[in-house]
């Protein structure tokens, strides 16, 4: 399991019943280090979902509907059909204790991609519903289904509660800003096996990446500026060869490339 980190500063921004990708509390921009990385602020990113397993950290997720929630198909393949053992947290920070006005729920279906592949991880995504919709607020909301993903070189944000690797601020939230990296860059470093449903982030040097833990958590870009600005969904936190390892850059699982598979699904289930 791969781990991320990330932040925020208040800003007015009226969120409609139906828009996604809003923040009311924005992020603070740049880096720290996410391995290592920078606290996030308290609902800078609401979309985000913590995924405890029997009252433990186990992965991450993102709100993409009012009643359903995407993360990677390796977070639940062992036990796809065992609804009880995943406890989803909305509007949560704090890593190892509910916060004030944290929503938990048990989801009522697991649907793994068709095409999923547990030796190569290539079509790395699952689908949670919720038995009842979503009540969105301030530190609870849905980020948007990119359509297409950004230039290689464009900087992102992957947030989660995943291993530090010693590094501190454990017990909450944390961010790291990275740039997409390009397919033909991803795949020579890792010698292939980079297909065209995955979407790489990280620096050259290393020093900023996601961990074991924060699998299935969100890369989001955005997009426009100031109350303008929106968060898209470009990638769900897969693989990689260790963690913020130089020339290893994090692996996401390509979110435009199943967006038709993705709606189509919510639209057959509810």
């Amino acid at each position: 399991m791969r781990a991320v980190t990330l932040c925020v500063l208040f800003a007015a921004v009226v969120i409609g019943a139906n828009a996604c990708g809003r923040q009311s509390i924005a992020n603070i921009e740049g880096n720290g280090f996410i391995v290592g990385g920078q606290a996030a602020i308290s609902g800078s990113w609401p979309w985000q979902v913590q995924i405890l397993v029997y009252g433990s950290q186990y992965c991450g997720a993102t709100i993409i509907d009012n009643r359903w929630v995407l993360t990677a198909a390796h977070c639940v393949e062992r036990y796809p059909n065992s609804y009880s053992r995943y406890t989803l947290a909305f509007g949560s920070y704090m890593k190892n204790s509910k916060d004030a006005g944290e929503i938990r729920m048990n989801p009522d279906r697991i649907i793994m991609h068709p095409s999923y592949n547990s030796r190569t991880l290539d079509y790395d995504y699952a689908l949670f519903r919720l038995p009842s919709s979503l009540s969105y607020n301030s530190r609870i909301q849905p980020a948007c289904l990119a359509s297409s993903t950004p230039a290689s070189g464009t900087y992102c944000y992957t947030t989660g509660w995943g291993d530090t690797q010693g590094t501190g601020n454990d017990s909450v939230l944390k961010q790291a800003m990275v740039p997409l990296v390009s397919s033909t860059t991803c795949n020579s470093n890792y010698g292939g096996g980079i297909t065209s449903r995955m979407v790489c982030a990280g620096y050259s040097y290393g020093g900023h990446d996601a961990c074991q833990g924060d699998s299935g958590g969100p890369l989001v870009c955005s997009e426009g500026s100031g109350s303008s600005r929106i968060w898209n969904l470009v990638g769900v936190t897969s693989w990689g060869y260790g963690c913020a390892q130089a020339g290893k850059p994090g692996v996401y699982a390509r979110v435009s490339s199943v967006k038709s598979w993705i709606e189509s699904t919510m639209r057959t289930y509810g």
